[in-house]
C-alpha cells in the first residue's frame, strides 16, 4: 500500500512521519483518535489538516503495528536493511512471510 499524504524527512521532526510534510506527526494524530477526539474536533485543532489525512494516518499505523515498516509512503519489509537478494525459489532470508508480502504488495528488498 502506498500513502500518498504520509512524508518523512529526517530534516523535519527528526524524521518521524508527519502528514504532507506538515510537522504534524501520524502518532500526535492517532493519539487524538484514541483519546476519543472525532474527526471535527481534530480538523478543529489542526485547520492544515483534511479528513482524509486522519484516514491515512490511521492506515499508516495499523501497518505498522502489523509489523511491516512503513517508510517513505511506502510498506518495506521489515528487515529490508538486512535482506539480501531472494533466492530463484522465492526465498525470503529476511524471515519475512512470502505470502504476507504478496498480500500487501511488498516487495522483499532482494527484489527491488
Amino acid at each position: 500500500m502506498e500513502f500518498k499524504r504520509i512524508t518523512t524527512n529526517p530534516r523535519q521532526m527528526g524524521g518521524v512521519p508527519c502528514l504532507r510534510g506538515l510537522r504534524i506527526p501520524v502518532a500526535t494524530v492517532v493519539a487524538l483518535v484514541a483519546e476519543g477526539q472525532t474527526t471535527e474536533g481534530i480538523l478543529a485543532l489542526y485547520p492544515d489538516l483534511e479528513a482524509d489525512d486522519i484516514r491515512e494516518a490511521l492506515l499508516f499505523a495499523a501497518e505498522a503495528v502489523r509489523g511491516v515498516t512503513p517508510r517513505n509512503g511506502q510498506l518495506c519489509c521489515p528487515r529490508a536493511a538486512r535482506c539480501p537478494p531472494a533466492s530463484l525459489a522465492g526465498d525470503h532470508r529476511c524471515g519475512a512471510l512470502p505470502s504476507l508480502l504478496i498480500d500487501l504488495g511488498v516487495a522483499c528488498a532482494g527484489e527491488r
